[in-house]
């Protein structure tokens, strides 16, 4: 009985001295809304002297993937997690979550983190222009394009809308709108911007009611 203890001290003693350290356990990264799929990685080590084995790696949603669930890892062992997040179509800050589980009984479960900021290819202010029937005066509409875009096309009913574009800047440009009609209406203005590769579109929406 007591040589049964004694070895489960032993095994506890040993996976308290076991410990993988992470180089940093949160990624903050910036990438485009046109990027399909953002590829991370984290950095560890074994720096205890016993191995240690990571028995599972959980996200915390489907929309992120892990090369490898299980490894052992030696003492004093360098290794990596390797991943792949999928965006969809977010726009704005993303935070995401992932789970190391090891066998190590002072170290069950590590928690990382990304943080990514999805940036549109066009920051468009307002996107939404309101209008009385009647009214004729103009109101601006602010695009910011990303380097390498410019506007390409802008789409309009020029049967109820009036519109001129100033160009701010390379990336700046100030569309004034104003309305022609005196009835009711919903309109939409559709706005291209590209690379001269990749064509993007982005909707202002404009109500003329009582």
């Amino acid at each position: 009985m007591k040589k049964i203890i004694i070895l489960q001290l032993l095994i506890i003693s040993c996976s308290v001295y076991s410990e993988i350290k992470f180089e940093r356990t949160i990624i903050n990264d910036t990438i485009s809304e046109l990027e399909p799929y953002y590829d991370f990685q984290f950095s560890l080590k074994n720096i205890s002297p016993n191995p240690v084995k990571i028995t599972d790696i959980r996200t915390s949603c489907g929309c992120m993937v892990v090369s490898q669930k299980e490894k052992l890892l030696q003492p004093d062992a360098n290794d990596v997690i390797k991943g792949r997040l999928y965006p969809g179509k977010q726009i704005g800050r993303l935070e995401k979550s992932i789970w190391v589980h090891t066998d190590n009984i002072g170290q069950r479960e590590i928690e990382l983190g990304l943080s990514i900021s999805i940036l549109p290819v066009a920051d468009i202010s307002p996107k939404l222009l309101l209008w009385r029937i009647g009214d004729t005066y103009a109101k601006s509409i602010r695009i910011c394009v990303n380097k390498n875009f410019h506007i390409k096309n802008i789409i309009y009913n020029d049967n109820i809308l009036s519109l001129v574009t100033h160009s701010k800047s390379e990336d700046s440009y100030i569309l004034n709108i104003s309305p022609k009609t005196k009835v009711s209406a919903r309109e939409s203005i559709i706005v291209e911007v590209t690379d001269n590769i990749i064509t993007k579109s982005y909707n202002i929406y404009i109500l003329i009611n009582k």
